[in-house]
C-alpha cells in the first residue's frame, strides 16, 4: 500500500507538490497522468525517497519514509525510470546485476526464468547475448522491466516506461504489467494505459484534480 497525506514538496518557493492526498490499496494499479510539469514525476520520487516533503506524510507497506526508513522502503519497491541507463555490459549480465548485491543474492533467477521473462516483455532471447550499448531504446525499457520484475518486490513503479515503444508493443506490455500481482503505480501519457488501470489519477498545477 501507498499513502500520501496532504504532502508538500516545495524547491525554493516553488511548489512542486501542493498539498497531494493519495492512497493505493495493496494489489492496486493505478496510473498518474497529467500535463508536463504537472508534478507526476516529483510525486514518484517522492515515494522513493528523493524528495523530502516540506509538510505531509509518506507510508509505503506500513513504513513511514524517513531518513531512518527510506533504505527498508526502497527494497520493497522495483523502479523503472523513462529513460533507463544500463552499464555497457552483455544483457544477460544487465539482467543479473541487482542480484549480484548480498540483499538480493538469494533471489537470483535461473536462466529460464530469465528467457521467459523476457519473452513476456517481447524480446527474443537472443538479446542476452548482445551487449547493451547497442540496444534501441525501446529494447533497454523492456530490460529494465524484466529486471525490475524479476526482483519480485510488492510495490512496482513505473515512469513513461512505453515512451519509446509502439503501439503493439505497448499494448502487449500493458497486459502483462495488468497480470502482476503487485500493487502498481505508473506515469503515463498513452491513453491506452489510462484508460487500462484499475484507477487513473490526474495531476494539474502540483495538486491532484481526479481520482
Amino acid at each position: 500500500m501507498i499513502t500520501l497525506d496532504n504532502v508538500t514538496v516545495k524547491s525554493s518557493e516553488t511548489k512542486l507538490l501542493n498539498g497531494v492526498s493519495l492512497r493505493v490499496a495493496p494489489g492496486e494499479h493505478v496510473v498518474i497522468g497529467g500535463k508536463t510539469g504537472a508534478g507526476k514525476s516529483t510525486l514518484i520520487l517522492t515515494i522513493l525517497g528523493f524528495h523530502v516533503p516540506t509538510s505531509g506524510s509518506v507510508v509505503v507497506d506500513g513504513i513511514e519514509m524517513s531518513s531512518r526508513t527510506v533504505r527498508r522502503i526502497r527494497r520493497s519497491i522495483a523502479y523503472v525510470d523513462q529513460e533507463p541507463v544500463l552499464r555497457p555490459v552483455k544483457t544477460i549480465d544487465a539482467l543479473r546485476a541487482p542480484f549480484r548485491f548480498a540483499a538480493n543474492r538469494h533471489q537470483m533467477p535461473t536462466q529460464g526464468e530469465i528467457e521467459t521473462m523476457l519473452e513476456s516483455v517481447g524480446l527474443e532471447q537472443s538479446v542476452l547475448e548482445k551487449e547493451t550499448s547497442i540496444l534501441s531504446g525501446g529494447e533497454k525499457q523492456r530490460v529494465c522491466i524484466a529486471r525490475a520484475l524479476l526482483l519480485q518486490r510488492s510495490v512496482l513503479i513505473l515512469d513513461e516506461i512505453s515512451s519509446a515503444l509502439d503501439e503493439q508493443t505497448s499494448g502487449e506490455l500493458l497486459e502483462h504489467i495488468r497480470a502482476q500481482p503487485v500493487t502498481v503505480l505508473a506515469v503515463s501519457h498513452n491513453p491506452s494505459w489510462l484508460n487500462g488501470f484499475d484507477r487513473a489519477i490526474t495531476l494539474d498545477h502540483a495538486q491532484v484534480v481526479s481520482q
